[in-house]
């Protein structure tokens, strides 16, 4: 079975059904879902341009065969998970398969990002009952902006924030704010956030100065000519 392949040709059926965004298209998921976006990301990381694996890990095959292009990752993470441990299981102790610990996991796409700088931010603790709180060791300064985020729950679980274990967090809301610092708006041209008519007067001085910026090549064959205005056009049409 070839699950990256399932996974990226339904991806894009989905991009070509629905007319979605093809930079827009990110992979969260939980446990094995999680291990399953690590993969997406090193192996499929021109469909899914983000990743956000929850009580995930990096399998030493996956690991030790990642692509070295830079992926926007964020990892939430239980330091006492009893199913994915936090310190990995190298020797394959639970019959898992070997998987590196979580650190070793987040430095590897420190590295392959080439993010510069660190810091440690801890998220208000507004759950006293829930015996955890929450350190976000964000990596920043990378290589296109592909920042990595690890959410470290301190005594939680393998859990799903905001569902159950820590409750200071709602995963799925921090995972989408995640993603939308990489989400891009396709025809905004000139960067105003709108797709109006500005943005084909935009596409179409690109065609008489001759240069090429890849926001204007809309239907992504290299060249921006009258079929991107027309694009353009169709997009503004049915917004």
């Amino acid at each position: 079975v070839d699950d990256v392949d399932f996974l990226s040709s339904l991806a894009g059926y989905l991009q070509d059904e629905y007319n979605l965004n093809e930079e827009n298209t990110f992979s969260t998921g939980m446990s094995n879902g999680g291990d399953m976006s690590y993969m997406l990301g090193c192996q499929a990381n021109d469909i899914f341009t983000a990743i956000a694996p929850v009580a995930g890990c990096m399998m030493e095959e996956i690991y030790n065969t990642c692509d070295s292009s830079p992926v926007p990752v964020f990892e939430i993470h239980g330091d006492n998970d009893d199913v994915t441990l936090w310190d990995g299981d190298m020797q394959n102790n639970d019959g898992w398969g070997a998987y590196y610990s979580i650190e070793d996991g987040i430095e590897l796409w420190v590295e392959i990002n080439g993010c510069q700088n660190n810091e440690e931010i801890f998220l208000p603790n507004t759950n006293l009952s829930d015996g955890s709180y929450i350190i976000n060791h964000r990596y920043f300064d990378c290589n296109e902006n592909a920042e990595v985020w690890l959410y470290e729950v301190v005594n939680g679980g393998h859990d799903w924030p905001g569902s159950y274990g820590n409750m200071d967090i709602n995963a799925s809301e921090e995972i989408w704010r995640f993603f939308s610092q990489y989400t891009s708006n396709l025809g905004d041209i000139n960067g105003d956030d709108i797709v109006n008519i500005l943005d084909v007067i935009q596409v179409v001085n690109l065609i008489l100065s001759n240069v090429y910026e890849q926001n204007g090549d809309l239907n992504q064959d290299e060249v921006i000519n009258v079929l991107d205005v027309i694009q353009l056009v169709n997009i503004i049409l049915n917004n």
